[in-house]
């Protein structure tokens, strides 16, 4: 029962981070960008996205989060790792709150 509910955590992040990564390519990223993007994902270079390489592109981009290596990321890490994100996008001058300035529920 723990690893069926550790296995849907999991999922479930991927999932939102697979969201808000589709959000983010929609709202502000630049031709190039997203022609980058959409390459790195079209692996058998085929001009098309299957679920399949869409789904192994973010296991990727978690796999780069996961700075523990744990196969889970807590809160913290990926409120860091987004933070990060938005001072490269941004030079410096981040959307949002700091990592250590947002309050916890």
């Amino acid at each position: 029962m723990k690893s069926k509910l550790l296995a849907l955590a999991g999922l479930t992040t991927i999932a939102l981070m697979g969201s808000a990564a589709n959000a983010q390519m929609h709202s502000s990223t630049t031709d190039a960008e997203f022609d980058r993007i959409y390459a790195l994902m079209d692996t058998n270079k085929d001009g098309r996205i299957s679920r399949a390489e869409y789904a192994a592109y973010h296991g990727m981009q978690f796999d780069t989060w996961d700075t523990t290596r744990s196969g889970m990321m807590s809160r913290d890490q990926m409120r860091t790792k987004q933070f990060e994100r938005e001072l490269r996008k941004t030079d410096g001058n981040p959307q949002g709150n700091s990592p250590t300035s947002v309050q916890k529920k």
